[in-house]
């Protein structure tokens, strides 16, 4: 009598692991694309932020962000686009 053997299922608690390892790889990701400060010849921290702030704002209204890895790494890449239409460049 032959049994085909059936690998276990992982279970809840390996599957919790998967998911908390996936959001430690995501803050990893994303702070590695926010490093730095920017900068700009004539302009001041202050406005810098302020900028940021702008280009936030436009990228969420043109439909860029979410809860997904994918749509944060999308925002942040809209934000840097209009920051360095703006003048400003990433500095360390």
């Amino acid at each position: 009598m032959h049994r085909d053997v059936v690998p276990p299922s992982p279970g809840p608690s390996r599957k919790r692991g998967r998911g908390a390892a996936t959001a430690v790889l995501a803050a990893l990701l994303l702070a590695g694309c926010a490093a730095g400060t920017w900068q700009k010849g004539d302009g001041s921290s202050p406005d810098a932020v302020r900028d940021e702030q702008r280009c936030l704002a436009e990228a969420r209204a043109a439909g860029y962000g979410g809860t997904s890895m994918v749509a944060q790494l999308e925002l942040q890449t809209a934000v840097d686009n209009c920051m360095f239409r703006r003048g400003y460049h990433k500095g360390f």
